[in-house]
């Protein structure tokens, strides 16, 4: 289970960061009815959209496919931050003579324990974002693929149904990098209209009118306007 999260070598921290994460034992809650608010993907913005909200009194579905914490807890801003750490304590090593510490020499760094130590500290800290707590918290944490069935229902794979939310403007994404917004194409014939009466109004002599017309247009489009 946890190769298929990226989690290498499976040792006790990180079988430790799962079950909080990813508990490979959890059972999706039933939806309910209706949500105010169903949030994709449980990464920093997801997980802070999803708490706030439910504190503030909100119905809230989490859903999230791989790891609550999202690329801050499990490979960015946590594990960069304690590598980072050792490598500074290496190099203030380098220079203690400059200080006066006499270090002995054939003094080596062990990588293999300078992972070990970044991922007990990212397992001790994975209890901020664990599905326990958040459904202790009122959220309704469900672990699987969401993906949009219409514009108000979100269907999760992997036997938690269909969640939906009270309205067409319900949903959030958390999704990093990977968000596809689901929106209704824009009325482009008032932009087209606002483009003709520019050009007629140039045509016309008339400036005041033009400085009206093209203030509402694009940057863009306004440098190109006659």
């Amino acid at each position: 289970m946890l190769e298929a999260f990226g989690l290498l070598p499976e040792d006790e921290h990180d079988r430790e960061l799962a079950e909080n994460v990813h508990p490979g034992n959890w059972v999706n809650p039933s939806p309910s009815e209706r949500y105010n608010i169903v949030v994709l993907g449980a990464g920093t913005a997801g997980l802070i959209t999803a708490i706030v909200s439910a504190s503030l009194g909100a119905k809230v579905a989490l859903v999230e496919k791989h790891l609550m914490g999202g690329d801050c807890l499990n490979v960015g801003c946590v594990p960069s931050k304690g590598i980072i750490r050792a490598a500074r304590a290496w190099a203030d090593l380098q220079r203690a003579a400059e200080f006066g510490i006499g270090v002995p020499p054939g003094v080596t760094c062990d990588f293999g324990a300078v992972m070990s130590r970044m991922r007990r500290l990212r397992a001790r800290i994975s209890s901020n974002d664990s599905a326990q707590r958040y459904a202790k918290l009122g959220v309704d944490v469900f672990l699987g693929h969401g993906r949009f069935a219409n514009q108000e229902t979100i269907h999760v794979e992997g036997g938690a149904g269909e969640v939906r939310a009270a309205g067409r403007h319900g949903h959030t994404g958390g999704t990093g990098q990977h968000v596809r917004v689901h929106a209704r194409q824009p009325n482009r014939g008032s932009g087209r209209q606002r483009v003709s009466q520019c050009r007629r109004d140039s045509e016309s002599h008339r400036p005041h009118a033009r400085r009206h017309s093209c203030r509402r247009l694009s940057p863009s489009r306004s440098r190109s306007a006659p």
